[in-house]
C-alpha cells in the first residue's frame, strides 16, 4: 500500500509540474482581445524623462504621421481606447512630445489648447497601429473614449 501511495504521489508530482512548464512563459491578457491585437501593437517610448528622451525622439520620427490607437486599461473605469498623433515640438528645456487627437490636428488654435502629456504606464497603456487596429474585431469589447469640449469662439 506505502508503495501505490508513493507511486501516485510521483504522478501528481509530474502532472503538477507539466501543468507548470506549459504555463510558464504565457502572458496573461491585461483586457479581453489583447492577444489578437499582438499584431497591431507598436512600441512608442512615451517617457518625459531627460535620460529616455532619445527614445521619445526616435518615436516621434517614426509615428509622426501615423495614426496610433491608445487603449487604456484602468481598474475602476475598465478598458479604453482613443485615436491620437504623436507630435514633436521644441520647448526652453529641449525636445519633447505630446499626443493630439485627430479631430484637433488641422486647427493650430485648437491643438494648443486640447494636448496630452501622457502619465505613461506601459502595463496601463499600449500603443497600436490605428488602421490595423480599426480592422480587428478584438476592439468590439472596448469602450471608445474622446475628448469633448463646446467651441469658445
Amino acid at each position: 500500500m506505502v508503495g501505490k501511495n508513493n507511486y501516485m504521489r510521483k504522478v501528481f508530482l509530474v502532472i503538477g509540474f507539466l501543468i507548470a512548464v506549459s504555463a510558464f512563459g504565457q502572458e496573461k491578457d491585461r483586457f479581453q482581445g489583447e492577444s489578437e491585437l499582438k499584431d497591431c501593437e507598436v512600441k512608442v517610448d512615451l517617457y518625459y524623462s531627460t535620460k529616455r528622451n532619445p527614445d521619445l525622439m526616435k518615436s516621434v520620427e517614426k509615428y509622426q504621421d501615423t495614426e496610433l490607437a491608445l487603449v487604456t486599461i484602468d481598474k475602476k473605469k475598465g478598458v479604453s481606447y482613443t485615436f491620437y498623433y504623436l507630435i514633436g515640438t521644441k520647448t526652453s528645456l529641449g525636445p519633447t512630445a505630446y499626443l493630439v487627437e485627430p479631430k484637433f490636428m488641422n486647427d493650430d488654435k485648437t491643438q494648443r489648447k486640447f494636448f496630452l502629456f501622457l502619465k505613461y504606464k506601459p502595463k496601463k497603456h499600449i500603443f497600436y497601429d490605428a488602421e490595423c487596429f480599426r480592422k480587428n474585431p478584438a476592439i468590439k469589447n472596448l469602450r471608445f473614449e474622446t475628448f469633448e469640449f463646446e467651441d469658445d469662439k
